[in-house]
């Protein structure tokens, strides 16, 4: 695996824990176990908060919310059948 400037042309693979010191990006991403945000920024708006996502949120179980729950256009509708 060779590397241009940071560039690889192939996947990594990492077979232990890694840190990561900068910003990660990508197109996509499949995490087989839990995914733990630490960071404890609070949301004001759309655009706050420690996680930030720009398009929708499909939840396929029970979703939690700890604190208050704010909604432009709430719209709740019976469990399907």
């Amino acid at each position: 695996m060779r590397s241009h400037r940071g560039c690889f042309k192939e996947d990594i693979k990492i077979g232990a824990a890694a840190t990561i010191g900068g910003a990660l990006s990508g197109s996509t991403g499949t995490f087989s176990g839990a995914v733990n945000v630490d960071n404890t920024t609070e949301s004001t708006s759309i655009t706050s908060g420690a996680l930030i996502v720009d398009g929708g949120a499909g939840v396929a179980k029970n979703l939690f919310v700890g604190d208050t729950l704010d909604s432009k256009d709430l719209k709740v509708s019976a469990a399907a059948t």
